[in-house]
């Protein structure tokens, strides 16, 4: 059931970042393209942008990009606890075998 739940959180986390940072990519990447002095700065390109294809003209493209988005968050929301837990069960027996055998040592 916790796995379940980091993929839901997975999921999630990538709507929100595609949806909400893919308008910001859209404007850089049509600002690097474009001849100098189409656009005056960023709030003018974003505007045009808007103007020429409406909200959803700022959206285009943006299934490819939130569909690979939604794979990677949620493998890495589902895996990060069990690597977690692993390195730190390794780190903690280096640590506690180290310390031990420096201590025998002395």
């Amino acid at each position: 059931m916790e796995s379940f739940k980091d993929v839901i959180s997975g999921f999630g986390g990538a709507f929100m970042c595609v949806y909400i940072g893919f308008p910001f990519d859209i404007v850089k990447t049509r600002m690097q393209a474009a001849k100098p002095g189409v656009y005056k700065g960023v709030v003018d390109c974003a505007l045009k942008s808007v103007k020429q294809g409406g909200m959803r003209g700022v959206y285009k493209g943006a299934t490819p990009a939130l569909a690979s988005a939604l794979i990677e968050n949620s493998v890495l929301f589902a895996a990060s606890p069990c690597v977690c837990d692993k390195m730190m069960s390794v780190l903690l027996d280096s640590l506690c075998s180290t310390t031990f055998t420096s201590y025998q040592g002395k």
